[in-house]
């Protein structure tokens, strides 16, 4: 800098102005280029810190996407038998209730007795619970719309729409599993409490319309056991759904992280 100021003293003692504009116009461009390098170093930097965030948050999102898979598979199926809170899966709680209706309609015997008393009809409250804290946490910081490519940040929301959506078809289809259940109440949910809790003095003999396809407990039964089906089959259909999207946007993360795909 001392060089140049120098030679701009120069310049105008000597009476070369036209020199001089030049030198002052090559001071500017100078001045301009350092600028410019210093801002794209900031930018540089800037991009870098941003890929490094975007990276971690859609690192955790695998994770709660992964979870979210365990948790559907196990509540639909639950093929690793892991589900240990005394209530079937659904798979199970649907083919049950689908063989007890099929039995009522062909009309239930003293020998049917033993399936009816030790079967399960009720999975429980099915309830989604899917994990979104990351996505919640990218979009209250700010970071969401940078995450990743266009077409990521679109599935990304896709799903957490598609998310609060199946949560309120899922609370529906259990509101109406309860209905069902207590349709069932005064008849078989009856029948069904008291062999569990005095099986060696139960007799079929104190629940005649068990046998009888006109009486009010036994079409409370099939009514109930129909609705408890078809509410559990759709909370089962939603479940695969969402374990499916969640298997598609864990491949299109792992694609825009770089992952080989298995």
């Amino acid at each position: 800098m001392k060089f140049f100021r120098n030679s701009r003293k120069q310049f105008l003692s000597d009476n070369k102005f036209s020199k001089y504009l030049i030198y002052a116009i090559g001071e500017i461009i100078l001045v301009v280029i350092g600028i410019l390098i210093a801002v794209q170093v900031n930018d540089w930097n800037e991009q870098r810190k941003v890929a490094r965030i975007s990276k971690t948050y859609l690192q955790k999102m695998i994770l709660e996407l992964e979870t979210t898979k365990t948790r559907m598979e196990i509540l639909s199926y639950n093929n690793a038998n892991v589900y240990s809170y005394d209530y079937p899966a659904l798979d199970e709680a649907v083919m049950n209730c689908d063989s007890l209706l099929e039995l009522s309609y062909s009309g239930i015997t003293e020998v049917d007795l033993p399936f009816i008393v030790s079967t399960q009809y009720f999975s429980g409250l099915s309830n989604l619970n899917i994990q979104q804290d990351v996505f919640e946490q990218a979009k209250t910081n700010g970071h969401l719309n940078s995450i990743g490519s266009d077409e990521l940040i679109s599935a990304i929301k896709t799903f957490n729409s598609r998310c609060k959506r199946e949560t309120i078809y899922n609370q529906l289809n259990n509101a109406s599993s309860l209905d069902a259940m207590k349709k069932i109440e005064d008849g078989l949910g009856k029948l069904l409490l008291d062999y569990q809790m005095d099986s060696l003095n139960f007799s079929i003999e104190n629940y005649k319309w068990l046998l009888n396809k006109n009486s009010k407990e036994y079409m409370d039964m099939q009514i109930g056991i129909y609705n408890a089906g078809i509410s559990q089959y759709f909370n089962m259909e939603k479940m695969m759904e969402m374990y499916a999207l969640s298997d598609s946007l864990i491949s299109m993360i792992k694609l825009e992280l770089g992952y080989t795909q298995n």
